[in-house]
């Protein structure tokens, strides 16, 4: 993904620039999502990953325990990732209805990269620290939140950002 197919809000956008300069091979896999790009990716990585990918990776329990009980009361509905999106988002959109700010994702605060891989396809380890670290280095104006390099068992950087309306950029 480019930059500009990202979506992000300023401080995001401004911070993936800086990131791709200094480091010019990172591939961007997501950007801003709506709340059922979001129910996608979370319906996705809990088929890959187990339903303890949930709770890995979210802190808001409440929600977890919402998509936890949806997912226990339509076991029929579980092996599709098209069903599973759709009983993510309706529940999302009904459990959490006025919290969905809280995904860095649909506020456009945040983005992920690819963690490089060797040719055999194992991840590259220093390179992904190469690139978390200069992520943690970035100016204070880019508002940096938080940056991982796994969310649960899923291998991504992910990096997230306070909210920006307007361009931070000097």
């Amino acid at each position: 993904m480019t930059i500009d197919e990202l979506g992000l809000s300023a401080n995001a956008r401004y911070a993936a620039q800086l990131v791709l300069a200094r480091h010019p091979d990172v591939v961007f896999t997501s950007g801003k999502r709506d709340v059922r790009e979001q129910a996608r990716a979370m319906a996705t990585n809990t088929l890959r990953y187990g339903i303890a990918w949930l709770g890995q990776t979210y802190k808001n329990r409440q929600m977890v325990e919402d998509l936890e009980s949806w997912m226990e009361a339509h076991l029929d509905q579980t092996a599709s990732i098209g069903q599973m999106t759709e009983g993510f988002y309706l529940t999302l959109q009904s459990t959490q209805a006025g919290q969905l700010a809280q995904f860095p994702h649909c506020r456009g605060d945040a983005f992920d990269i690819a963690c490089p891989r060797y040719a055999d396809g194992r991840i590259n380890e220093d390179e992904t620290q190469r690139i978390k670290h200069g992520i943690e280095t970035l100016p204070l104006e880019c508002g940096l939140q938080l940056v991982l390099t796994r969310e649960g068992d899923h291998r991504v950087i992910h990096a997230q950002f306070l909210h920006a309306a307007e361009s931070v950029q000097t």
